[in-house]
């Protein structure tokens, strides 16, 4: 009996409910949304945590301003007379905040400084007292750290141009004509045939990263990362500037960054180091460079083509010091002197039939400073590497070989022509890279054997190959397996810039061709930098 009842209770207090008709009066309103863009359109943007990011390439002069606008768009007005607008701004380092109630909000970035601001955006719909926030964060940074510095252009109509952020790809940001962007003013560049970048060659800390931009007849020493040219020109780098010799070519190593030679048209030397003045060398011989190379511990190695022989220069032997380089410094210690390869170390006329097809840094395993040489007999057509050692002893064996050795190589399987650029890298041990025709080769000197990895398009051809940094400073990360290739279109007009990535094996694991043309390349410098840098 009780179930029957608990049953009919169920079933009255369903008829009830089911009979019950919802009278209720409900009044839905449209709530107005809200969203909003930044202009300028920032470098990218968080979606999960509403942040604008925007970095800007630190100003070498003038003060860079910037005004910011929100873009509010609302679903049921077009008007802003709704909407209340602040901002709220942390400036890095200084202990305070601004609140700014209007629509734009203009912020100040100082030059030759880091400045850093953090912002909070905050949109209030006064109807309805809805917000919307956003968060700009805002810094500038050195410039060109990192970078590929592009000398390109005819002769006489030459310009520096640079690619930066070269790991984003096609993303990176290339600039033909930096100099003028830079600072506004016409390109001083159109003489220059060569560039010398160092990484530690200043006399103050904070702008000893310089560029040597060489012209026959004058040299402008400029800091690399703003850009300003010193106003000693061509006296740092000539010791006697009555003499008006003509510059050539730079050799140096960005291991060391702090010492270089030039190279004059009637194959003479100058050479300095820190500081960036530039001293006539001692010799007890002459001589006409052909070839030269700096090893990483700081040794010049030339090669003369018409006396057929080597000869070494040690720059540690000399004191640059640090001077002001406001002048030449007097009392500059010049000891060292360019000194012969001892005749011991080849055979009766061994070099007579040679020719050096190319110097470059030493990748011979456990060797602590040298050089790799290519060379070919010009007889046998056979190509021989010397890899020479100097100024310091290989790993486990003791210095009494005397401060100069060589080891030599005859290569098999191997075929070069006459405009074979060669390259190689301490990331890869006992292998370098060389060209033929339009591929690009990797040779491993253990197995002797070469294979190709990549091709440019048929009539091009190769200009320049260089590594990032092909060293094995305690600072390079991945610089040494990356490799720049500037090729030349079949016209002759247009320099087309490469860069390849391998892994450990030598093997390409990732190619990139910058979309940006530049004129013909004549030569190119990463700014590779021994420091940190805010």
């Amino acid at each position: 009996m009780k179930y029957i009842n608990i049953l009919i209770c169920i079933i009255t207090l369903y008829g009830v409910t089911s009979c019950y008709k919802d009278k209720g009066n409900y009044n839905y309103k449209e709530v107005n949304e809200l969203q909003v863009e930044m202009t300028p359109i920032a470098n990218s943007y968080n979606d999960d945590l509403y942040i604008y990011y925007y970095n800007y390439r630190q100003p070498s002069k003038d003060t860079l301003t910037v005004t910011y606008t929100p873009q509010i768009v609302q679903t049921l007005s077009e008007s802003d007379e709704n909407i209340d607008i602040e901002w709220i701004v942390s400036k890095i380092g200084v202990n305070k905040k601004d609140t700014v109630k209007q629509k734009n909000l203009t912020l100040k970035f100082a030059p030759k400084v880091k400045t850093e601001y953090t912002v909070l955006f905050k949109a209030t719909d006064k109807t309805n007292q809805i917000s919307i926030h956003r968060q700009l964060n805002l810094k500038t940074q050195v410039p060109f750290i990192g970078s590929w510095f592009v000398l390109h252009g005819q002769p006489n109509d030459r310009k520096l141009g640079t690619i930066e952020y070269p790991n984003s790809g096609n993303d990176a940001e290339i600039l033909l004509d930096t100099y003028h962007t830079i600072h506004g003013l016409e390109n001083p560049f159109k003489e220059v045939n060569d560039i010398l970048y160092l990484s530690a060659n200043g006399s103050n800390y904070n702008t000893q990263e310089n560029i040597n931009m060489l012209s026959p007849t004058e040299s402008k020493y400029m800091h690399a990362f703003d850009m300003n040219i010193s106003d000693l020109g061509y006296n740092l780098m000539v010791p006697d500037p009555a003499a008006r010799i003509r510059l050539s070519y730079s050799v140096n190593n960005p291991s060391t960054g702090r010492y270089a030679a030039i190279v004059t048209d009637d194959g003479k030397f100058i050479h300095g180091g820190p500081g960036g003045f530039y001293y006539t060398p001692n010799t007890d011989h002459e001589y006409t460079i052909s070839n030269a190379a700096i090893t990483s511990r700081d040794y010049l190695i030339i090669w003369d083509d018409s006396r057929k022989r080597f000869s070494y220069f040690n720059f540690a032997d000399n004191w640059y010091g640090w001077p002001s380089c406001i002048n030449r410094p007097n009392g500059i210690s010049n000891n060292a002197i360019l000194t012969t390869f001892p005749e011991e170390l080849f055979g009766q006329n061994e070099l007579n039939s040679k020719e050096v097809l190319w110097m470059g840094n030493t990748i011979k395993s456990g060797v602590e400073s040298g050089i790799m040489v290519v060379l070919k007999d010009k007889i046998s057509h056979q190509l021989w590497i010397y890899n020479i050692r100097i100024g310091g002893s290989d790993k486990g064996k003791s210095t009494d070989q005397g401060l100069v050795s060589i080891t030599k190589q005859l290569l098999q399987n191997i075929s070069v022509d006459e405009n074979s650029l060669f390259v190689n890298s301490a990331a890869f041990a006992n292998q370098f890279f060389y060209t033929r025709g339009e591929t690009l080769y990797h040779y491993n000197l253990v197995s002797m054997t070469s294979s190709q990895i990549f091709n440019i398009p048929s009539g091009n051809s190769y200009s320049h190959l260089k590594f990032r940094n092909p060293t094995a400073h305690y600072m390079v990360t991945d610089e040494n397996n990356k490799l720049a290739i500037a090729t030349l279109s079949a016209d002759g007009l247009e320099g087309q810039f490469h860069e390849i990535t391998f892994n450990q094996s030598g093997d390409l694991i990732q190619e990139v061709t910058f979309p940006q043309k530049f004129g013909p390349i004549k030569d190119l410098e990463y700014s590779f930098i021994q420091r940190i840098i805010q």
